[in-house]
């Protein structure tokens, strides 16, 4: 089987009213004998998992917290693992990605 992905980082960011996770990693050492097909992200929050398809030809996916819990959480955990034709190999090193606090509201000026 492949190798585990390797040097998996994130940040969490907010556009707006909404909140992205994005993580990226760098290709396994070794492919297992095949060609990388794709990857498989997990990411969990405090409330429930989530696992995303990335192609082979990336190297980082975004998360939509909504994708991973009903409601905002402080914290995500992530992992990715590599697949080719015949195996999944193993997953990365669980990396934690803290969510910073939402954007404060503009007050509205009395005129």
């Amino acid at each position: 089987p492949p190798t585990a992905p390797r040097s998996l980082s994130g940040k969490a960011t907010w556009a707006g009213k909404n909140l992205k996770v994005t993580i990226k990693w760098a290709p396994p050492a070794s492919n297992g004998g095949s060609p990388i097909n794709r990857y498989l992200a997990n990411g969990v929050s405090a409330f429930k998992p989530c696992v995303a398809t990335a192609p082979a030809t990336t190297c980082s996916y975004v998360f939509k917290p909504s994708a991973l819990a009903p409601k905002l959480a402080s914290k995500y955990t992530f992992e990715v693992a590599a697949q080719n034709a015949l195996y999944v190999g193993p997953n990365s090193p669980i990396l934690t990605v803290k969510t910073p606090p939402p954007p404060k509201k503009k007050s509205k000026k009395k005129r």
